[in-house]
């Protein structure tokens, strides 16, 4: 298990580590947000199932995490 303090973090983790799963927050500090951030993990860990965990109770950000790979 292994956590990161940003987006750019997270995508340096996944391209150095082969993850089952990603927990990655909607919201993320200094880079890329939390969709972005997915999108970039299933690039170089197409098999990695994504969660996307968020406190904002948002729709189109569900459903553009939903269309970008994200478990539901």
């Amino acid at each position: 298990v292994d956590a990161a303090g940003s987006g750019t973090e997270a995508i340096a983790l996944a391209k150095a580590n082969d993850y089952a799963v990603c927990f990655i927050d909607l919201r993320m500090p200094n880079g890329p947000d939390g969709i972005e951030t997915m999108r970039r993990v299933k690039a170089v860990r197409p098999d990695a199932s994504v969660v996307i965990v968020t406190a904002i109770a948002a729709v189109i950000a569900a459903v553009e995490a939903m269309k970008g790979g994200a478990e539901d």
